[in-house]
């Protein structure tokens, strides 16, 4: 398939979305309002309006062949506003434009240079013209993110090149190879020089292994007569046997798997014993009683029902803890032509490694059309160097519980404060309506405190005097300098107590990290997850004390 004709079926869906308009007098790029069911519907659109951005930007208002930067700036700023999750927008201050985080930047730019490519397809733009120009500028701007790129430290092993030849012989089509790269391990290189909207992979729907593939196995008759197993819990119980099988189809995928997973979920009693008094210390160890709850409900019972089925050998606690590992960290949840959603093992694609900045980023639905699942380039990628996709946008937390690597500095990595607002006095109560002040509040680390943080503990620690005087935004107002002072004393007290069992060592550093014994793996990654938390923690840490100073 040749690049035109792939870029136009990753386009087929905009003629559906209303996207782009071509109208006589005008050259209109139309940005899709909110879906009716995003819960940020109403926030985006009164965002939009109080910047005065509109959703629709028409090009032939520019004269001659120059685009301002204002007017870019002023559409990619509206781009980002309608990408926005909940989280993001918590952090958005009044005289912030973005970008207000990776993922937000990255589907932002790749929104609009759809839109504009779309465009660029529908008329006869000619080169330097303003159209033309502005699809420039937004390659370049998707281009010029922030790259974890490198080129691979190893060449390719036998097992991998088997892999390979497996997966075109299932008709899978891949540009990108199997690679051994510092810092990763096993990730996929590029096989040749990447371009946004290029088809990086491709699988038919056949290939994936799904809940459809154990259904079709032998297994059917006593997973049908176990009913309280969903889907997951069966192609999981069928992958346990098939791991092992020299003769399935699948048997060059499984053998190219990790013999064992690195997870939080399979930290021994060192690991967890260096993360006592995390919070993800008390995830993990939920998570855990929770897997073996499900194991104990369903063995030795299915091994002695069916112990041709469920051979013993391969049915242990380890086995289903091995598996348990393998769908978390490698399933990816697909939506099928007749509209279910399954959690698949996607072949090839499983070789992508997350990045905060990646090169694939929409890749979890079947294309009817020729029944394949198809992931695009939305940036370029060189030849040789790593291509990565993006596991979501998640905090060191959930990247280690489930895959066992962390984030430095991960922009995702909040902590929580849940604050009891005052409900007694009608004047305090009147604030908090009046100006939408939240009871539930986060921190992220090297960013200043949020606003609405600042003004829900104002309003909290107003005394009687202040709540019959004060009758300003605490958004945008301090009350007085004893209720500034205990706001910030107040937040340096939480940060210091969530501080306390984070040990102040550099865990990071190679003095340090020789200290520890490689096979305890776990107690060195909980090492360095204490030490990304403390950065966090003592960056706002480092804001109470400036402003405290300051009063």
């Amino acid at each position: 398939m040749d690049r035109l004709t792939r870029q136009g079926s990753f386009l087929h869906r905009m003629s559906r979305q209303d996207t782009f308009r071509v109208l006589k007098d005008q050259l209109l790029i139309k940005l899709p309002p909110p879906a009716p069911h995003d819960v940020m519907h109403d926030k985006k659109l009164a965002l939009l309006a109080k910047r005065s951005l509109s959703l629709s930007y028409d090009l032939k208002e520019l004269k001659g062949q120059t685009i301002s930067e204002i007017w870019v700036e002023r559409l990619i700023e509206a781009a980002r506003i309608l990408q926005l999750t909940e989280t993001e927008w918590y952090f958005v201050e009044d005289d912030d434009k973005g970008p207000f985080s990776p993922r937000n930047e990255i589907e932002a730019l790749h929104a609009l240079e759809l839109n504009v490519r779309g465009l660029l397809m529908t008329v006869a733009a000619e080169p330097e013209s303003p159209l033309f120009n502005l699809h420039k500028l937004v390659l370049e701007r998707l281009n010029g993110l922030k790259s974890d790129s490198t080129a691979p430290s190893k060449n390719v092993s036998e097992i991998n090149a088997r892999l390979s030849t497996w997966a075109a012989e299932q008709g899978i089509k891949s540009m990108i190879y199997a690679a051994e790269f510092e810092g990763f391990g096993r990730g996929g290189a590029a096989s040749t020089n990447l371009q946004t909207g290029d088809l990086v992979i491709e699988i038919p729907q056949d290939a994936l292994i799904s809940e459809d593939v154990a259904m079709e196995s032998d297994m059917c008759p006593a997973l049908k007569e176990t009913p309280e197993l969903t889907g997951e819990t069966m192609v999981l119980l069928w992958s346990m046997r098939e791991r092992h099988d020299e003769k399935s189809k699948y048997a060059p995928y499984f053998t190219a798997l990790p013999e064992t997973f690195h997870t939080g979920l399979g930290f021994g009693i060192g690991g967890l014993k260096e993360l006592e008094g995390t919070l993800v210390a008390d995830e993990i160890i939920q998570a855990r009683e929770h897997i073996r709850n499900q194991y104990d409900s369903l063995f030795p019972a299915l091994s002695d029902k069916y112990p041709a089925i469920f051979p013993e050998k391969y049915y242990t606690w380890e086995c289903f803890l091995w598996a348990c590992q393998l769908w978390y960290s490698y399933g990816i949840k697909v939506k099928f032509p007749r509209g279910t959603i399954q959690t698949c093992l996607v072949p090839v694609a499983s070789l992508l490694n997350h990045s905060i900045s990646p090169h694939v980023t929409h890749f979890s639905r079947i294309n009817e059309s020729n029944n394949t699942l198809q992931l695009f380039a939305l940036r370029q990628c060189k030849a040789g160097e790593q291509c990565f996709l993006s596991y979501g946008s998640l905090p060191n937390s959930e990247l280690l519980t489930f895959y066992g690597f962390l984030v430095k500095d991960n922009p995702y990595d909040i902590i929580p404060i849940d604050l009891d607002l005052p409900n007694e006095i009608p004047e305090q109560v009147e604030l908090i309506e009046k100006y939408d002040v939240l009871s539930y509040h986060m921190v992220r680390g090297f960013h200043p405190l949020p606003t609405q943080l600042v003004a829900a503990l104002r309003v909290a620690c107003m005394e009687e005097d202040e709540i019959a005087s004060f009758k300003a935004d605490p958004r945008t107002l301090m009350i007085s300098e004893r209720n500034e002072r205990d706001v910030y004393e107040s937040l340096l007290s939480t940060f210091d107590s969530l501080l306390e069992p984070l040990e102040q060592q550099d865990y990071s550093s190679p003095d340090h990290t020789e200290e520890t014994d490689p096979s305890d793996w776990d107690v060195l990654l909980a090492k360095q997850y204490k030490e990304g938390q403390r950065r966090v923690l003592e960056s706002v840490k480092s804001l109470c004390i400036s402003k405290l100073s300051s009063l």
